[in-house]
């Protein structure tokens, strides 16, 4: 009898709906933690940092540049929330997850003489690895780096 409630908590623990789960679970913390690195990184104009979470040479020269121009800071930032796409199929190799986060940003523009407040939704992809910034549905803009 004593072993029957650890034992009935295995089983459950064990079962595929626990696993996925618990695999969103982490995936989620993860996403959590990439996009809070990336715009605190941006935050504090640390390019090395913030070029970690991008794909391509081009992206991380183009927000290499943006994050150098005195004009534009970026003044606070918070993740406001995660959410996880579907697991992506085998054929996206090595894209394996989507996701997305909601982030708050706070920044200033000399050249407009104005502090902005946006809050913009950021498409993010798991690699191999890490989860990476999706430039392609979340382009580093041309003026700014939101």
């Amino acid at each position: 009898m004593r072993l029957a409630l650890p034992l009935l908590l295995l089983l459950t623990a064990c079962s595929p709906a626990a696993r996925l789960k618990m695999r969103d679970h982490r995936d989620t913390g993860t996403l959590g933690a990439a996009a809070n690195a990336y715009w605190l990184a941006l935050r504090w104009n640390d390019v090395g940092g913030a070029a970690g979470f991008l794909e391509t040479s081009e992206e991380k020269l183009r927000l290499g540049r943006l994050l150098t121009d005195p004009q534009v800071r970026v003044t606070d930032v918070s993740v406001v929330q995660v959410v996880l796409g579907e697991e992506l199929p085998e054929a996206r190799l090595p894209e394996t997850r989507e996701g997305t986060a909601m982030v708050r940003i706070e920044g200033y523009d000399i050249r407009r003489g104005r502090v902005e407040v946006v809050t913009l939704e950021q498409h993010w992809v798991r690699g191999a690895h890490t989860w990476l910034v999706d430039a392609e549905r979340s382009p580093i803009g041309e003026e700014r780096a939101w």
